[in-house]
C-alpha cells in the first residue's frame, strides 16, 4: 500500500522481480480484461504465467491471459511471486506464479476511506505541446485521475459463538478509478512535394 504505484495497479508490483521482461516495456495498469500482465519471467513465455487470488485461477486466456478480478491494493493482505522451483500445485504454467491473498474480517470491525488524486495542475507542462511565439504551450494536456474507495470488515454475529468468540467474519471492498485526459500527439503529414508525387 505504501509504494508508489501509477493506477494503482497491483500487477505493476511484477515488475520488481529479477528475471521479468515486460512484453510493453512495463507493466501497466487496467483493471479486469483492460489488464495489461504480460511478461515473459525467467525467459518463458508471457501466456505461461499464472494468476491466483486466494487460490483460485484468476485468467482468462481468450484475451491473452489478462486478469478477470483486479482487486484494490487496499483490499490485498499479500502478494507473492513465485519464479522457479514452486511445488506440483502450481502446475498450469511454465512462468511465473503470481499469487494474492486478499484480507479478511477479524474479531473487531476495521476498515478505511481512501481517495487518491492525480491533477494536472500539479504537474510540468508537456515538453512535446505546441507553444506560441512567447515560448508559452498552446495547450497542456489535462489530467485528472481520480481513485476512491473505502474497505471495511468485522465478525458476521450469529446466534450461536463457539468459546465466546464468532468464527465466521466478512470483508468488502469497493474502488473506483476515473480518469479524464487530453493526450498530445505527434503526426507526420505529407509534404507539399509529397502530395504532388515528388
Amino acid at each position: 500500500q505504501a509504494l508508489p504505484l501509477n493506477g494503482r495497479a497491483f500487477n505493476q508490483l511484477v515488475d520488481l522481480v529479477p528475471g521479468v521482461a515486460p512484453d510493453s516495456g512495463r507493466v501497466g495498469g487496467g483493471v479486469g480484461l483492460f489488464s495489461d500482465t504480460a511478461s515473459s519471467v525467467n525467459g518463458a513465455q508471457s501466456n505461461q504465467n499464472i494468476f491466483l487470488v486466494d487460490g483460485v485461477y484468476n485468467e482468462d486466456n481468450g484475451s491473452a491471459a489478462n486478469l478477470l478480478v483486479t482487486p484494490s491494493v487496499d483490499s490485498l493482505a499479500e502478494f507473492k511471486i513465485l519464479r522457479n522451483n514452486y511445488s506440483a500445485e502450481f502446475g498450469s504454467g511454465s512462468g511465473a506464479v503470481v499469487n494474492i491473498v486478499t484480507k479478511s474480517g477479524t474479531q473487531q470491525f476495521h476498515g478505511d476511506l481512501y481517495e487518491y488524486n492525480r491533477n494536472s495542475h500539479f504537474s510540468a507542462t508537456n515538453p512535446f505541446a505546441r507553444r506560441d511565439s512567447k515560448g508559452n504551450p498552446l495547450l497542456n494536456p489535462r489530467v485528472n485521475f481520480n481513485d476512491f474507495g473505502g474497505t471495511l470488515g468485522g465478525p458476521v454475529y450469529i446466534p450461536h459463538v463457539y468459546n465466546g468468540k464468532n468464527r465466521t467474519f466478512f470483508f468488502f471492498s469497493y474502488d473506483v478509478s476515473l480518469l479524464h485526459e487530453n493526450i498530445n500527439r505527434i503526426l507526420t503529414v505529407p509534404l507539399p512535394n509529397e502530395k504532388n508525387g515528388n
